[in-house]
């Protein structure tokens, strides 16, 4: 899922996003302290689930109460903070390109557990 997310900002705004083995999500290759994607996952009764959040125009008020990943709140940066277009064209160009990226991703899966 994260490659997918890296392929798609780089090909719809050009941006270069690295992980960071000490903590969780995506940064900007071109300053790591600047994270733009969070993962999350969740376990609960024998069962585990898992999402990104991409930051494309947020207002980042409420990350004042927290610490991201251990960092600090304004290490967080989105699309619309770089200078780039946020709008719905490029957010539904992302969104489609994530998904075609996805299922190409899981064809071989689903190829292996079909009975």
């Amino acid at each position: 899922m994260l490659q997918s997310v890296i392929d798609s900002a780089r090909v719809i705004w050009g941006l270069n996003l690295i992980t960071d083995s000490d903590s969780p999500g995506l940064y900007l290759e071109s300053n790591p302290s600047k994270k733009i994607c969070s993962i999350g996952v969740n376990f609960k009764s024998f069962f585990t689930s898992h999402g990104v959040a991409f930051n494309l125009n947020n207002d980042f008020t409420a990350f004042r109460c927290i610490n991201p990943c251990g960092r600090n709140w304004t290490d967080m940066t989105s699309v619309e903070k770089l200078g780039l277009d946020s709008g719905f064209t490029k957010r539904n160009q992302f969104i489609s390109l994530m998904k075609t990226n996805l299922d190409s991703f899981l064809e071989p899966i689903s190829k292996l557990t079909q009975i």
